[in-house]
């Protein structure tokens, strides 16, 4: 009985782990879709490049935490790339065309991810130590991604509900043309959507081996 307790105990917990990291992912297409009414199909061509970049800049510089604060700057970069040269020119356009774009952004992506990580398996050399917590086996990678993912989630919660950017930005969901008569930067609000979106996409590809 112990034994099937732990199995399933670990079970539970590596699924609701993967869950709060899977729920980042969902959280960065929604943020999008919140602004420009429309599915953001690059997002896991995002996630999965933020990892190789990390991956690469580990090996490049020996040095995890510069390697992570690379690869989130650049998913940052990349997805304001895509909102300001692809999704603001599609403004006003049927929501299909900014799904049509994305589609084609995931495939080029697709093959950025291929060149950067020339076919090779990400490992990034994340906390090797393991700890017994009563019946679970968690590794440190473990419980910095379930912490993590809860602090990123709680924040965006606060960020949106209790803060004047937040406030901002809900308006410019409910209505874009609104929110610019009050005199609210919309461009600009979209922009640092898009730029959140890819933050908190990537964050599970640099929280997890």
């Amino acid at each position: 009985m112990p034994g099937l307790l732990e199995q399933w105990g670990n079970l539970v917990f590596q699924g609701v782990l993967m869950g709060l990291l899977y729920s980042l992912i969902a959280l960065g297409y929604n943020i999008v879709y919140r602004v420009n009414k429309s599915i953001n199909f690059a997002v896991p061509e995002v996630v999965l490049l933020a990892a190789y970049l990390a991956w690469v800049a580990s090996i490049a510089t020996g040095n995890l935490a510069a390697a992570l604060a690379i690869a989130l700057a650049a998913s940052i970069a990349v997805s304001m790339a895509m909102e300001r040269l692809v999704a603001r020119p599609l403004l006003g356009r049927p929501p299909i065309a900014l799904i049509g774009a994305t589609l084609g952004l995931f495939y080029m992506l697709k093959g950025v991810v291929l060149i950067v990580g020339k076919g090779e398996v990400a490992v990034l050399p994340f906390y090797p130590e393991v700890y017994r917590l009563g019946f679970l086996t968690v590794g440190t990678n473990d419980v910095v991604a379930f912490l993590g993912s809860i602090a990123v989630l709680a924040g965006v919660v606060l960020l949106h509900r209790k803060t004047s950017f937040g406030a901002a930005m809900r308006g410019v969901a409910e209505d874009a043309e609104g929110a610019a008569a009050y005199g609210l930067p919309v461009r600009r609000l979209m922009l640092a959507g898009w730029a959140l979106a890819g933050l908190v996409s990537a964050l599970p590809a640099s929280s997890s081996p």
